[in-house]
């Protein structure tokens, strides 16, 4: 830092001539703007959070940093958790790199290229056959339920009906991926493109903002097209799927098996927040409970057995998982499992091997230390990837149908007077 950048530090507003001044790669990017020289410039934020964020910026782009700066941009719009990813000193430079490289990049610009490169229009119609037939999977268990009474199966069906799905994902087609591409392919320079990400990303909020969101607009959420996990929003009685869960990698159609084994255990996982501890305040017309006073004490009764059994379990020595703030999601996995295994039971020579190993690579997940994962103990609603799997299959017969070995006595097993299922 010279002692013109502190005198430039002391001003609020900055001149493009200042700004190239202090750091000529974002004078590139703003100019590419269309930004005219001279013009006062009120930085914002969404691009540079203060004038310590130039300086770092500055000393990304440089020869240096090149081979670093080429690897950032080969991954993309990907980046893991904070958990995950080593710890800066171990990768020196390159999480910071990371940052600076993809804040030059609108999230419009990086959800549309997903989308157009990534995500099928065939997968998402899967989605939606997928999805109704978990619709009538979760009316036929609700039916079947004995503990719930009429009045309360009729209103639940009432709003099975009314459910929406929705993705989130931009319309195919509505903007014009190739000239973008067509740009970026001229571009002189790495920082000439980020210019042109930057006015494409602009010209997709615009021409989304104000959709409706019940079908095909990011918008309506808080998450971008690049989301895995889908979520249910008990408000809008609509659940929302990210182009992340459409991925091959994450979704494998090679099989019946794998199929239900990744998206579509979860779809019936979002379904069933319909129908949890928070959903089942509302009916299907939000003007009161779900439930009847009689079914709602015995739905209590069961998700609390379930939370103190959560509550039971020693994740990592001498530290426990919280039952009370992980009930809701585990009643999901419970849930989305049972509709699950009703629809696999239709399916002949249904291989459960593949299906539950399909199941467990979901929460496959590394760690890189213990504290990582005591903070995610003490604070997460969503139990240990492997404990939401095993404490999960471990509920129903056809997991000790299909691994025999597991009898009482060996960590996974759980009596059959404690299974426990509310759906």
């Amino acid at each position: 830092e010279t002692e013109r950048d502190s005198e430039l530090m002391q001003k609020g507003i900055l001149s493009l001539d200042e700004i190239r001044e202090i750091c000529p790669p974002a004078y590139v990017i703003l100019a590419a703007q269309g930004l005219a020289k001279g013009d006062e410039y009120d930085v914002p934020i969404y691009e540079f959070q203060n004038f310590e964020d130039l300086l770092r910026l500055r000393s990304f782009y440089n020869e240096e940093n090149l081979d670093g700066i080429k690897a950032v941009a080969a991954l993309g719009m990907f980046a893991e958790a904070e958990a995950v990813l080593p710890k800066s000193e171990e990768l020196p430079g390159h999480a910071d790199l990371m940052m600076g490289f993809r804040a030059l990049v609108p999230q419009a610009v990086l959800d549309q290229a997903y989308v157009h490169n990534y995500v099928s229009p065939e997968k998402i119609d899967l989605f939606y056959r997928l999805v109704d037939e978990y619709r009538e999977a979760m009316r036929a268990r609700i039916e079947q339920n004995s503990w719930i009474s009429e009045e309360t199966k009729k209103e639940a069906s009432r709003k099975i009906d009314q459910m929406v799905a929705a993705e989130i994902l931009y319309p195919y087609g509505e903007i014009d991926c190739e000239s973008l591409l067509e740009g970026l392919r001229s571009a002189g320079n790495l920082l000439d493109a980020k210019g042109q990400c930057v006015r494409f990303g602009r010209k997709c909020m615009a021409h989304f903002a104000g959709r409706d969101w019940v079908r095909g607009n990011r918008y309506g959420t808080a998450h971008t097209s690049t989301f895995e996990e889908p979520q249910y929003e008990p408000l809008e009685n609509a659940f929302y799927i990210g182009g992340g869960a459409l991925i091959d990698v994450l979704t494998d159609t090679t099989s019946r098996e794998t199929l239900l084994g990744t998206l579509g255990v979860h779809i019936g996982h979002e379904l069933s927040h319909g129908f949890d501890t928070t959903g089942s305040q509302y009916n299907a017309d939000f003007t009161g409970s779900l439930f009847t006073e009689n079914d709602l004490e015995i739905f209590r009764e069961k998700s609390e057995s379930i939370a103190r059994q959560l509550s039971r379990i020693e994740v990592l020595d001498g530290i426990y998982g919280n039952g009370e703030l992980q009930i809701r999601e585990v009643l999901a996995d419970l849930t989305g499992m049972s509709l699950t295994l009703d629809l696999a039971e239709k399916a002949e020579n249904f291989d459960y091997d593949a299906f539950f190993r399909a199941f467990a690579s979901y929460f496959a997940r590394y760690y890189h230390s213990r504290e990582a994962l005591v903070g995610n103990i003490a604070y997460m609603h969503y139990p240990m990837g492997y404990i939401r799997n095993n404490f999960c299959v471990a509920h129903f017969d056809e997991f000790y149908r299909t691994y025999p070995s597991v009898t009482e006595g060996t960590p996974m097993y759980i009596a059959p007077e404690d299974r426990i299922l509310v759906w």
